[in-house]
């Protein structure tokens, strides 16, 4: 993690004026991973309108994904789908075949997070196809661990353990210990979900001391949070408290909302059963106002969820004519976007 800061800063500092931008995509990748989402919104921000001076599809479609997980991670549900929809309208553009769904997970997690599963689904599944495609296996262990979480809400055990088995497979071909963390983790689910409750800690551990070294704020608090409900299910909850409150300091001074919530209804899970009944009103109020603030910012604006389902929904394209009605189709949606995104701003 401390590498995208360090090469961000060099060629923010160089004296190619090309560099400051890619720069200012590590560095902002780097704050909204560790713990200033604002500033590296920010940064981002800059790197985009710079991008689209010189009318650089790729790195326009890259940065816009970005801008996007930073929204996820805030709970701005409304405003990371305009991003990642248009990081997808972007990425079409160019020969790189893998920039046309860079924003197609992000886009499907969070239509999942506003309760359409079905729909979200449907992105996400489609973004696995297209990156087992294109031998993109890393991206590809990402979406089967979303999508074995989904089904395991659902109660599908089985298709659960499939998914994550599937996705630790494509994890451990990987040289990334996000990933390996993430293999580690979905085990341990499928463990736990099996009443296999000690090797489940053990690796819920294990990918937490992984995370911890990687430093990304996000699956820490993941870890903590999974700690956390593994020691209420045992009846632990002295140590589920512990885990409770060290994901929920770490993601409120992060600003990372939807996990901060996620966390205070752990704690008041924690103090009801420990029969705490004076620390319960304060997590409560906590509580009332995070779901407010999501409340604003974190329903989907219906139209362009339309659109982005007829924009994925067109087939493979091969031949020169059928690209050229996709770049036509293209542009007139990235024309409803950009109306989409003025009328919010006028109203």
């Amino acid at each position: 993690m401390d590498s995208l800061k360090i090469v961000g800063s060099e060629m923010v500092d160089s004296k190619y004026v090309s560099l400051y931008p890619v720069g200012l995509i590590n560095l902002g990748s780097f704050y909204i991973r560790t713990y200033d989402i604002p500033k590296g919104i920010e940064l981002l921000e800059e790197a985009r309108e710079l991008f689209a001076k010189e009318r650089s599809a790729a790195l326009l479609s890259e940065t816009e994904n970005e801008i996007g997980n930073a929204y996820f991670l805030k709970g701005n549900y409304n405003l990371s789908s305009r991003y990642y929809f248009s990081s997808m309208v972007h990425g079409a553009n160019i020969a790189d075949v893998t920039a046309s769904y860079n924003g197609m997970i992000g886009f499907g997690k969070t239509i999942c997070a506003t309760g359409d599963t079905i729909r979200g689904v449907r992105f996400v599944r489609e973004y696995l196809e297209r990156c087992l495609k294109n031998d993109k296996f890393e991206s590809a262990s990402d979406a089967c661990g979303f999508l074995g979480m989904i089904e395991g809400l659902k109660g599908k055990v089985e298709l659960m353990s499939a998914y994550y088995r599937r996705g630790n497979v494509y994890a451990w071909r990987s040289n990334s210990k996000t990933h390996w963390a993430n293999a580690h983790t979905n085990k341990a689910i499928d463990f736990f979900t099996k009443q296999k409750v000690d090797s489940a800690e053990v690796l819920f551990q294990k990918a937490l001391s992984i995370r911890k070294e990687v430093g990304a704020t996000r699956p820490i608090v993941e870890g903590y949070y999974n700690l956390a409900i593994l020691n209420i299910e045992t009846g632990k909850f002295d140590e589920a408290h512990k885990y409770a409150l060290l994901g929920e300091e770490l993601s409120k001074d992060a600003g990372i909302i939807s996990w901060q919530l996620d966390c205070l209804l752990l704690l008041k899970e924690i103090a009801e059963n420990q029969r705490r009944f004076d620390d319960i009103e304060p997590i409560q109020v906590e509580i009332d106002l995070l779901q407010a603030e999501l409340e604003l910012t974190g329903n989907l604006d219906s139209e362009i969820l339309d659109l982005a389902v007829s924009f994925t929904s067109l087939d493979e394209i091969t031949n020169d004519h059928s690209r050229t009605t996709e770049i036509a189709l293209t542009f007139i949606l990235l024309g409803s976007f950009i109306m989409l995104l003025y009328k919010e701003r006028a109203s």
